[in-house]
């Protein structure tokens, strides 16, 4: 072989080397570029995956992807969370999700995604943790599925949850509450499926853990029934804060108290509501939210107000206070869904069956009529965060 011609294929050679490698690590310590890209939003991360083998190694790694949702989360600017929205059809219903931020800045023309993800009508959203999405198709055999709205990865071959439609002695269908959360511990997401007989007596849980196994598994039962409106239960699905899910539950006694279940070690525990609050008697529509990573307890008083209480040492009963009481002389007459809570001193609701958004102010007590309205959109969900985790790989090891 000619010199010449040696000297084209050492090139061809080092030409392919370059096009899968990136530049020498003088022009950049990879510490620098792993630090630079967890700041960057998922779609541009998604590009950048090809730019060369190692970016698109450093980007799919288990360490980089958790350390972005840790950015996400933190972000004072929000800019990585997103709300979820529900557009319906006549048998389908669409998910489409828009920027949090642009209507938090009250902009007339909100920035909605550019595509949408299809469910049927049948299907409910549990919630999200981490940017996954779980939810349930009681249509379809009652499959539990999970996607990524960012990166639109969707569980494929979702496990079926075999559904007791007779409990006990109880000659009618039971129905079932959900939750979902991150078990930090293990690194696995898993979901939790309540089974409750229509007459208030007996309780199954199951749990399911995502890319682990392929069957539900028991655990123990809930201790107490769950305190649920069967017509809204969707709203009753468990609030995972502080690696715990929380159903609120009726006692033996009747009165009122959090059954928290730890993910990790799937083993429950009692928390007291507030004293003020612990009895039907004057409290109707106890809810339970997650607001700035704590614990919320909400009720509607008198017909006159809701109230909102905060744990915010969660599992520290001396730690509840109000932390927010509007009129509905302010809202009209709507039970406010509370969605989002930022500089741990403004929370946006949502006031439902009238699309219409509000932020009250804590540190002011004042309130704030945006003017987006979602009159054909339903919010549900609530909010997300753009993230890259992904629904095929998470706990597989």
């Amino acid at each position: 072989m000619s010199t010449q011609a040696t000297t084209n294929v050492s090139r061809k050679r080092r030409t392919s080397k370059d096009d899968t490698t990136c530049p020498s690590c003088p022009v950049l310590l990879i510490e620098l570029i792993y630090e630079i890209l967890s700041w960057l939003p998922v779609k541009s991360l998604i590009q950048f995956k090809c730019v060369c083998k190692s970016w698109n190694s450093l980007i799919s790694s288990s360490d980089f992807v958790k350390k972005h949702v840790h950015r996400s989360s933190i972000d004072p600017n929000l800019r990585n969370h997103r709300l979820l929205g529900i557009d319906y059809n006549l048998d389908h219903k669409f998910v489409l999700s828009l920027s949090l931020r642009s209507v938090i800045d009250n902009l007339s023309r909100p920035i909605f995604d550019e595509s949408s993800f299809e469910l049927r009508l049948g299907a409910e959203i549990v919630q999200s943790c981490n940017g996954l999405i779980c939810w349930i198709n009681y249509e379809n055999h009652n499959y539990v599925n999970y996607l990524n709205p960012s990166t639109k990865f969707k569980s494929q071959s979702p496990p079926c949850f075999d559904h007791p439609w007779v409990f006990g002695d109880v000659d009618e269908p039971c129905f079932t509450l959900f939750g979902f959360g991150y078990d930090l511990i293990n690194d696995i997401y898993k979901t939790i499926a309540i089974y409750c007989d229509p007459i208030g007596k007996n309780t199954m849980v199951k749990v399911y853990e995502l890319g682990v196994s392929r069957s539900w598994r028991d655990i123990q039962s809930l201790p107490f029934f769950p305190c649920t409106n069967i017509d809204t239960y969707s709203e009753d699905y468990g609030k995972f804060v502080s690696g715990t899910l929380n159903w609120l539950c009726l006692s033996c006694d009747k009165s009122l108290v959090i059954v928290s279940l730890d993910i990790t070690d799937e083993t429950f525990e009692e928390i007291s509501v507030p004293n003020v609050a612990t009895t039907l008697d004057f409290v109707e529509s106890p809810k339970l939210w997650v607001l700035g990573g704590c614990l919320c307890f909400s009720y509607d008083f008198n017909k006159e107000h809701i109230l909102l209480w905060q744990m915010k040492l969660y599992g520290v009963i001396e730690s509840w206070n109000i932390f927010l009481k509007i009129s509905y002389m302010d809202i009209g007459p709507y039970y406010p869904r509370p969605l989002f809570m930022w500089d741990n001193n403004e929370i946006m609701l949502k006031i439902n069956d009238d699309g219409r958004f509000i932020v009250y102010n804590h540190r002011c007590n004042s309130l704030k009529h945006l003017e987006f309205r979602t009159s054909n959109i339903w919010i549900e969900g609530g909010t997300y965060i753009e993230s890259l985790v992904s629904p095929y790989n998470v706990g597989v090891n």
